[in-house]
């Protein structure tokens, strides 16, 4: 009696079928992109100085990027803080009369540090092939 056996033809759910475009290949996660004030180059968040102007008019750093107020980047390069401060870069994007020299010296040591920490190619690390 319970011997026979029935056919049921279901369809597959569309999450489960290849043209799903999840199961093809998955996106990249976002990066955001953010431009230097000083030489206009467009950069990763992470790769840049986040400064910040509060409520109150002061200018600080802003090493996690989360302080609340007006932001604008710069590149952690010395050449880049040197311009914004010699044409007052900063001040034109904060629409403040002056950035307090503390925060020049600041920025200059940390973008120092970080010039160190990068790998330099030497002349013997010749690019063959687009590969180091």
């Amino acid at each position: 009696m319970y011997d026979q056996s029935i056919e049921v033809s279901v369809p597959l759910p569309q999450r489960l079928t290849a043209s799903h475009p999840k199961l093809i290949a998955m996106k990249p996660k976002h990066t955001p992109i953010r431009t230097c004030v000083a030489c206009r180059v467009s950069d990763a968040k992470r790769g840049l100085f986040r400064l910040v102007r509060q409520q109150d008019g002061s200018v600080l750093y802003d090493p996690k990027g989360k302080l609340a107020g007006r932001g604008a980047y710069l590149c952690a390069r010395s050449e880049c803080i040197a311009i914004a401060k010699k044409q007052k870069k900063l001040e034109r994007s904060f629409k403040i009369s002056s950035v307090p020299q503390e925060l020049f010296e600041k920025l200059l040591s940390l973008a120092q540090s970080a010039e160190k920490d990068k790998p330099v190619l030497e002349e013997s690390d010749e690019i063959s092939g687009g590969r180091l």
